[in-house]
Protein backbone atom coordinates (compact mmCIF):
# COMPACT_ATOMS: atom_id res chain seq x y z
CA UNK A 1 0.00 0.00 0.00
CA UNK A 2 1.67 3.06 -1.35
CA UNK A 3 0.79 5.40 2.32
CA UNK A 4 2.41 7.70 4.31
CA UNK A 5 1.60 9.73 7.52
CA UNK A 6 1.28 13.67 6.49
CA UNK A 7 1.56 13.80 10.52
CA UNK A 8 4.94 12.23 10.24
CA UNK A 9 5.69 14.91 8.18
CA UNK A 10 4.11 18.09 9.21
CA UNK A 11 5.37 20.32 9.86
CA UNK A 12 7.50 21.37 12.97
CA UNK A 13 8.71 25.00 11.17
CA UNK A 14 10.04 26.86 13.69
CA UNK A 15 12.25 23.64 14.62
CA UNK A 16 16.05 22.76 13.72
CA UNK A 17 16.06 19.55 11.87
CA UNK A 18 19.35 17.26 11.07
CA UNK A 19 19.29 17.09 7.15
CA UNK A 20 20.62 13.31 5.93
CA UNK A 21 22.56 13.79 3.03
CA UNK A 22 22.98 10.72 0.37
CA UNK A 23 27.19 10.25 0.07
CA UNK A 24 28.50 7.31 -1.58
CA UNK A 25 28.69 8.48 -5.14
CA UNK A 26 30.05 6.06 -7.56
CA UNK A 27 33.22 7.70 -10.10
CA UNK A 28 30.07 7.86 -12.84
CA UNK A 29 28.13 9.64 -10.29
CA UNK A 30 25.38 6.93 -10.49
CA UNK A 31 24.82 5.19 -6.41
CA UNK A 32 23.78 2.49 -5.11
CA UNK A 33 19.81 3.16 -5.75
CA UNK A 34 18.57 0.60 -3.30
CA UNK A 35 20.12 2.53 -0.36
CA UNK A 36 18.07 6.08 -1.49
CA UNK A 37 15.32 6.27 0.78
CA UNK A 38 12.34 8.39 -0.51
CA UNK A 39 12.55 11.90 -0.52
CA UNK A 40 9.68 12.07 2.03
CA UNK A 41 11.33 10.43 4.78
CA UNK A 42 14.50 12.55 4.19
CA UNK A 43 13.23 16.34 3.82
CA UNK A 44 12.67 18.14 7.31
CA UNK A 45 9.47 20.46 6.63
CA UNK A 46 6.59 20.69 4.76
CA UNK A 47 3.46 21.97 3.53
CA UNK A 48 -0.07 20.27 2.43
CA UNK A 49 -2.68 21.20 -0.11
CA UNK A 50 -5.71 21.04 1.63
CA UNK A 51 -8.90 19.32 0.42
CA UNK A 52 -10.58 21.15 2.97
CA UNK A 53 -13.30 23.36 2.39
CA UNK A 54 -15.96 25.30 4.47
CA UNK A 55 -16.18 23.91 8.15
CA UNK A 56 -14.23 20.82 7.22
CA UNK A 57 -16.16 19.74 4.72
CA UNK A 58 -14.73 18.86 1.09
CA UNK A 59 -13.07 21.43 -1.26
CA UNK A 60 -15.98 22.45 -3.47
CA UNK A 61 -15.37 23.04 -7.18
CA UNK A 62 -15.68 26.58 -6.43
CA UNK A 63 -13.40 26.76 -4.04
CA UNK A 64 -10.89 25.15 -5.91
CA UNK A 65 -11.27 27.18 -9.06
CA UNK A 66 -11.15 30.14 -6.83
CA UNK A 67 -8.12 29.13 -5.18
CA UNK A 68 -6.30 28.06 -8.88
CA UNK A 69 -5.34 31.86 -10.27
CA UNK A 70 -5.51 32.16 -13.71
CA UNK A 71 -3.71 29.13 -15.20
CA UNK A 72 -6.17 26.70 -14.73
CA UNK A 73 -8.58 25.06 -16.93
CA UNK A 74 -11.10 21.72 -16.41
CA UNK A 75 -11.63 22.24 -12.70
CA UNK A 76 -16.02 22.40 -13.07
CA UNK A 77 -16.33 19.74 -15.07
CA UNK A 78 -13.43 17.29 -14.31
CA UNK A 79 -12.22 17.85 -10.54
CA UNK A 80 -14.42 16.82 -7.36
CA UNK A 81 -12.83 16.31 -3.87
CA UNK A 82 -14.52 13.18 -2.61
CA UNK A 83 -14.48 12.52 1.33
CA UNK A 84 -14.42 9.12 2.65
CA UNK A 85 -13.67 6.22 4.93
CA UNK A 86 -10.39 5.46 3.18
CA UNK A 87 -7.28 5.20 5.86
CA UNK A 88 -5.36 6.42 2.70
CA UNK A 89 -7.66 9.02 1.78
CA UNK A 90 -10.12 10.34 4.18
CA UNK A 91 -10.45 13.07 1.63
CA UNK A 92 -9.39 12.70 -2.28
CA UNK A 93 -9.21 14.64 -5.52
CA UNK A 94 -10.87 12.97 -8.44
CA UNK A 95 -9.41 13.89 -11.53
CA UNK A 96 -11.86 12.79 -14.51
CA UNK A 97 -9.59 12.52 -17.62
CA UNK A 98 -12.14 14.27 -20.21
CA UNK A 99 -12.13 16.88 -22.28
CA UNK A 100 -12.02 20.74 -20.96
CA UNK A 101 -13.37 23.68 -22.43
CA UNK A 102 -10.26 25.62 -23.62
CA UNK A 103 -9.97 28.48 -26.23
CA UNK A 104 -6.22 27.61 -26.74
CA UNK A 105 -6.43 23.84 -27.05
CA UNK A 106 -8.74 21.33 -28.46
CA UNK A 107 -7.13 18.25 -27.22
CA UNK A 108 -7.22 20.32 -23.65
CA UNK A 109 -8.47 17.77 -21.49
CA UNK A 110 -8.14 16.84 -17.55
CA UNK A 111 -7.51 19.58 -15.38
CA UNK A 112 -4.84 22.31 -14.99
CA UNK A 113 -3.44 24.48 -12.04
CA UNK A 114 -0.30 25.58 -10.02
CA UNK A 115 0.15 25.25 -6.44
CA UNK A 116 2.43 28.42 -5.17
CA UNK A 117 4.42 27.49 -2.56
CA UNK A 118 6.23 30.66 -1.46
CA UNK A 119 8.54 28.82 0.84
CA UNK A 120 9.79 26.57 -2.16
CA UNK A 121 11.96 30.14 -3.64
CA UNK A 122 15.27 29.29 -1.50
CA UNK A 123 14.98 25.86 -1.42
CA UNK A 124 18.29 23.55 -3.31
CA UNK A 125 16.17 20.86 -3.66
CA UNK A 126 12.10 19.96 -3.24
CA UNK A 127 10.49 17.34 -2.87
CA UNK A 128 6.58 16.08 -3.84
CA UNK A 129 4.27 13.56 -2.64
CA UNK A 130 1.12 11.96 -3.09
CA UNK A 131 -0.57 9.09 -3.36
CA UNK A 132 -2.52 8.12 -6.65
CA UNK A 133 -5.07 5.49 -7.74
CA UNK A 134 -5.29 4.81 -11.70
CA UNK A 135 -8.37 2.92 -12.31
CA UNK A 136 -8.08 -0.65 -13.03
CA UNK A 137 -9.64 -0.97 -16.52
CA UNK A 138 -7.64 1.90 -17.98
CA UNK A 139 -5.85 1.07 -21.18
CA UNK A 140 -2.52 3.35 -21.08
CA UNK A 141 -3.20 3.94 -24.86
CA UNK A 142 -1.63 7.35 -24.87
CA UNK A 143 0.65 9.37 -22.80
CA UNK A 144 -0.37 11.04 -19.30
CA UNK A 145 0.87 13.71 -17.40
CA UNK A 146 0.52 14.04 -13.45
CA UNK A 147 1.41 16.57 -10.95
CA UNK A 148 5.09 17.23 -10.95
CA UNK A 149 7.38 20.15 -9.30
CA UNK A 150 8.05 23.39 -11.36
CA UNK A 151 9.82 26.98 -11.22
CA UNK A 152 10.60 30.19 -12.68
CA UNK A 153 13.01 32.51 -13.43
CA UNK A 154 11.72 35.52 -11.83
CA UNK A 155 14.13 37.78 -14.06
CA UNK A 156 11.96 36.80 -16.76
CA UNK A 157 8.74 37.39 -18.55
CA UNK A 158 8.02 34.88 -20.83
CA UNK A 159 6.64 31.42 -19.78
CA UNK A 160 9.65 29.82 -21.61
CA UNK A 161 11.80 30.52 -18.57
CA UNK A 162 9.71 28.26 -16.82
CA UNK A 163 10.74 24.84 -15.24
CA UNK A 164 8.29 22.00 -15.22
CA UNK A 165 8.77 18.20 -14.37
CA UNK A 166 5.40 16.43 -14.59
CA UNK A 167 5.41 12.57 -13.44
CA UNK A 168 3.58 10.77 -15.83
CA UNK A 169 3.49 7.51 -17.95
CA UNK A 170 4.25 6.92 -21.92
CA UNK A 171 1.27 5.46 -24.04
CA UNK A 172 2.51 2.03 -23.18
CA UNK A 173 1.63 2.36 -19.32
CA UNK A 174 5.45 2.86 -18.23
CA UNK A 175 6.64 5.45 -16.04
CA UNK A 176 8.68 8.17 -16.76
CA UNK A 177 8.72 12.60 -16.12
CA UNK A 178 8.91 14.83 -18.72
CA UNK A 179 10.73 17.72 -18.06
CA UNK A 180 10.84 21.27 -19.67
CA UNK A 181 13.48 23.53 -18.94
CA UNK A 182 14.27 27.40 -20.40
CA UNK A 183 16.66 25.88 -22.47
CA UNK A 184 14.97 22.73 -24.15
CA UNK A 185 11.80 21.79 -24.94
CA UNK A 186 10.32 18.53 -23.29
CA UNK A 187 12.21 15.64 -22.46
CA UNK A 188 10.66 12.00 -22.03
CA UNK A 189 13.09 10.02 -19.02
CA UNK A 190 11.80 6.56 -18.51
CA UNK A 191 12.43 4.72 -15.39
CA UNK A 192 15.86 3.08 -14.91
CA UNK A 193 14.10 -0.46 -15.94
CA UNK A 194 10.99 -1.05 -17.35
CA UNK A 195 7.87 -0.26 -14.49
CA UNK A 196 4.48 -0.11 -15.71
CA UNK A 197 2.28 1.61 -13.35
CA UNK A 198 0.23 -0.50 -11.09
CA UNK A 199 -3.53 -0.03 -11.24
CA UNK A 200 -6.31 -0.62 -9.32
CA UNK A 201 -4.70 0.09 -5.89
CA UNK A 202 -3.12 3.47 -3.83
CA UNK A 203 0.63 3.76 -5.14
CA UNK A 204 2.58 6.12 -3.50
CA UNK A 205 4.53 8.79 -5.37
CA UNK A 206 7.51 10.96 -4.69
CA UNK A 207 9.53 13.17 -6.89
CA UNK A 208 12.73 14.67 -6.07
CA UNK A 209 14.38 17.69 -7.76
CA UNK A 210 17.93 19.05 -7.09
CA UNK A 211 18.94 22.25 -8.69
CA UNK A 212 21.45 22.84 -10.76
CA UNK A 213 24.55 24.94 -10.19
CA UNK A 214 23.93 27.70 -12.69
CA UNK A 215 24.81 26.65 -16.27
CA UNK A 216 26.09 23.45 -15.22
CA UNK A 217 24.34 20.05 -15.66
CA UNK A 218 24.30 18.49 -12.33
CA UNK A 219 21.11 18.99 -11.30
CA UNK A 220 18.75 15.65 -10.48
CA UNK A 221 15.77 14.14 -10.94
CA UNK A 222 14.27 11.09 -8.79
CA UNK A 223 11.11 9.16 -8.74
CA UNK A 224 9.87 6.48 -6.40
CA UNK A 225 7.35 4.44 -6.23
CA UNK A 226 6.06 3.13 -3.14
CA UNK A 227 9.62 3.97 -1.49
CA UNK A 228 11.12 2.26 -4.33
CA UNK A 229 13.73 4.87 -7.05
CA UNK A 230 12.46 4.18 -10.49
CA UNK A 231 13.89 7.35 -12.10
CA UNK A 232 17.07 9.01 -11.46
CA UNK A 233 18.72 11.50 -13.30
CA UNK A 234 21.73 13.46 -12.04
CA UNK A 235 22.98 15.23 -15.26
CA UNK A 236 20.36 17.70 -15.83
CA UNK A 237 20.75 21.67 -16.26
CA UNK A 238 17.58 22.78 -15.72
CA UNK A 239 18.57 26.64 -14.32
CA UNK A 240 20.41 28.77 -16.59
CA UNK A 241 20.99 31.16 -13.83
CA UNK A 242 20.34 31.30 -9.94
CA UNK A 243 17.61 33.31 -11.24
CA UNK A 244 15.39 30.07 -11.58
CA UNK A 245 13.73 29.49 -8.36
CA UNK A 246 11.51 26.40 -7.07
CA UNK A 247 7.64 28.09 -7.11
CA UNK A 248 5.44 25.01 -6.08
CA UNK A 249 3.11 21.97 -8.57
CA UNK A 250 2.17 21.92 -11.55
CA UNK A 251 -1.21 20.34 -11.17
CA UNK A 252 -1.91 19.03 -14.37
CA UNK A 253 -3.57 15.84 -15.41
CA UNK A 254 -4.22 14.54 -18.26
CA UNK A 255 -3.60 13.56 -21.86
CA UNK A 256 -0.94 14.81 -23.50
CA UNK A 257 -1.39 14.76 -27.68
CA UNK A 258 -4.94 13.79 -27.67
CA UNK A 259 -7.82 12.09 -25.48
CA UNK A 260 -8.17 8.51 -24.49
CA UNK A 261 -10.29 6.24 -22.16
CA UNK A 262 -12.53 8.48 -20.44
CA UNK A 263 -11.16 7.21 -16.74
CA UNK A 264 -10.80 8.97 -13.39
CA UNK A 265 -7.84 8.33 -11.40
CA UNK A 266 -7.67 9.55 -7.47
CA UNK A 267 -5.34 11.47 -5.94
CA UNK A 268 -4.36 12.46 -1.92
CA UNK A 269 -3.33 16.00 -0.67
CA UNK A 270 -0.14 17.18 -2.39
CA UNK A 271 2.87 17.42 0.01
CA UNK A 272 5.72 19.79 -0.67
CA UNK A 273 9.13 19.53 1.63
CA UNK A 274 12.39 21.49 0.92
CA UNK A 275 15.88 21.71 2.07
Amino acid sequence: MGKFNTNAVLFNLGGASVLVFVAGYMATGVFDSAKVDACSKRFPVGVQYALDGTNGAALSTIEMQARAGMRAWGMLENAKVVQSNDATAPKRLDVKLAPARSNDDEHQNGIGFIWPVASLQGAQSACLSYNIMIPQDLTFSQPVRLPGLTGFDASADAAAQSLMAHIGWSSSGELGVEIRTPTTTDSWLSASKTTVWPRGRWVQVDQELVMNEPGQSNGAVRVWIDGDLRVERLDLNMRPTADMKFTGVVADTGYIRREGDVATVSMTPFVVQWQ
